[in-house]
């Protein structure tokens, strides 16, 4: 494996910076494979990667393939979907259209055989590396065309469709994003609990969201690294001046408030509730779209409660700023234990002391939010976040703090990771500036 013998870093480690890696990671050739379409997923990982990455560099988006499955569901779409999509999975035309000088996208004029509800495992594996020729053969032509020759190849969680690319692609580097647990997903884990293991060993890197996916991947590669969570904070700038909106004038202070999507299967209306109710001089406010849950909750009753209904994210700073504490009520399980609390980093960026629960990735903000383990520690943390509003040392260590989170800087640190892997550097030198004192997603 390439970076052999290279270090791993432990837990909650900050990947070390180097300071010519942007001279080293420069006119490279990336190519994605992953599970997001490049049009479905306008806030998705690897679509920011992908962006971000080809400021510096040459990179290949691939649409992930339709199967029959899918093929088959589609039908009824055709008329109403006359896009590129259709057009390849229809007609068998070869679209490769720029995005931007250093981005194509390809939408591979492939058809695959549909293998997730295949048990038997040899059929599986069989079925599954047809397929793997099948999208090879797509991308062989995409990289010619372009003139790709030495390429870094980043598998976005891909299992399948990528699992034998790796020995097809023969690339510079492979690495694989592991940014989802796919094992504990009913529709994957039957394969995936076999199949990963075997992905993860044989990629030179391992990167990850966070450490629980670090360690766990740990167990079969020593590459692993935890790169942490981009964020789009281009909105949120606290410099530029945003007049109070008019809705808020009236409202009596404190106001604490919320701005993002009011979805149930994330955040706890009860809580919200007991908050509201409990502390009947704060208002309230709720900003963003309801699911029919919040819609039909008794939130709607109380009259310190104010919901602002379907903003866009651009309208969403001029009232976080004229919140005097921002709230993340999450409702607690499986899946919001992995979930990374984007909404967090959006509050901090602006500057404001924010409240949420206690979930293994909100403690990368211990010292920058208020983490409560309960209900009750969730109103009282909310009390005592409202003494010091008016903070600015801490203002400004919640701002610099959500900054080091954004695309560039996630980037930044696979840069880092990639040089560091390439020039196979001395473990005990890339140890010694590795600063243990700034904590890192």
């Amino acid at each position: 494996m390439l970076g052999e013998g290279c270090f791993c870093l432990p837990a909650g480690a900050r990947v070390p910076q180097s300071a010519n890696y942007l001279e080293m990671i420069c006119d490279k050739k990336f190519v994605f494979t992953g599970l997001q379409s490049w049009n479905m997923s306008a806030s998705g990982n690897a679509r920011k990667l992908a962006m971000e990455i080809s400021r510096h560099n040459q990179v290949l988006y691939v649409n992930p393939p339709m199967d029959m499955a899918g093929l088959l569901r589609g039908y009824r779409d055709r008329e109403e979907k006359p896009d590129s999509t259709v057009r390849v999975r229809y007609d068998s035309q070869r679209v490769l259209r720029r995005v931007n000088p250093g981005l194509w996208v390809l939408e591979p004029p492939v058809i695959l055989s549909a293998v997730h509800g295949v048990k038997n495992f040899t059929v599986f594996d069989f079925f599954n590396k047809r397929n793997n020729l099948k999208f090879y053969g797509a991308l062989s032509w995409a990289l010619e065309h372009l003139g790709f020759e030495r390429i870094i190849h980043i598998n976005d969680n891909d299992l399948f469709r990528s699992f034998y690319l790796k020995e097809l692609l023969g690339p510079q580097l492979s690495i694989y994003y592991r940014r989802d647990d796919l094992t504990v997903n009913s529709f994957w884990a039957h394969h995936a609990r076999r199949i990963e293991p075997e992905l993860i060993a044989k990629s030179d890197i391992v990167l990850t969201t966070n450490d629980t996916l670090a360690e766990d991947a740990r167990d079969y590669n020593f590459n692993v690294f935890n790169v942490g969570q981009g964020v789009d904070l281009e909105h949120f700038d606290p410099t530029v001046e945003q007049p109070m909106p008019c809705f808020l004038r009236n409202l009596p202070r404190p106001i604490v408030g919320y701005a993002g999507p009011l979805d149930t299967a994330s955040l706890a209306p009860n809580l919200i509730y007991r908050l509201a109710s409990e502390r009947p001089r704060y208002s309230v406010v709720l900003l963003g779209r309801e699911d029919h849950i919040f819609k039909r909750h008794s939130l709607h009753d109380l009259p310190n409660v104010h919901f602002i209904r379907s903003r866009h994210v651009q309208d969403f700073p001029a009232y976080i700023r004229h919140f005097d504490v921002c709230i993340y009520p999450q409702v607690i399980h499986d899946v919001t234990r992995e979930d990374y609390p984007r909404r967090i980093d959006e509050f901090l960026a602006m500057g404001k002391p924010v409240v949420t629960m206690r979930t293994p990735l909100t403690e990368i903000f211990y010292r920058q939010a208020y983490l409560a383990e309960t209900e009750r520690s969730f109103l009282q943390l909310v009390d005592y976040a409202l003494t010091e509003t008016d903070d600015n040392r801490l203002r400004r260590s919640r701002m610099a703090f959500a900054r080091t989170h954004t695309w560039e800087q996630c980037v930044d640190r696979i840069y880092s990771v990639i040089e560091m892997i390439m020039n196979e550097n001395d473990p005990e030198e890339i140890w010694n500036v590795y600063d243990k004192s700034v904590p890192c997603s």
